[in-house]
């Protein structure tokens, strides 16, 4: 497929609207685990296309995670998994 940046970054805002609705109207919770207090991602929130474009990628054109502060509060860690990467648990 021949997809340009915007039509790829409209499918993962979409993406996400799509989660964030089945994640509130119940579909996952037999699936999602509470830890502590938290109950829902934090990073994952409603975003508006506005501002979608100025988030930073999540990796660069190599494939490599960019060169983000530790504590920054968008950094791709805190937000999202990428596949590329084994999932991290705790037990």
């Amino acid at each position: 497929m021949n997809l340009s940046r915007e039509e790829m970054e409209r499918f993962a805002l979409s993406s996400h609207e799509h989660a964030l609705s089945a994640i509130r109207a119940g579909h996952f919770d037999n699936e999602i685990v509470a830890v502590g207090d938290f109950r829902l991602d934090e990073g994952l929130v409603r975003h508006r296309w506005k501002k979608w474009p100025d988030c930073r990628p999540s990796s660069t054109a190599a494939g490599l995670p960019p060169r983000w502060p530790a504590r920054s509060p968008t950094a791709p860690a805190r937000c999202c998994w990428r596949p590329s990467e084994p999932s991290r648990t705790t037990t």
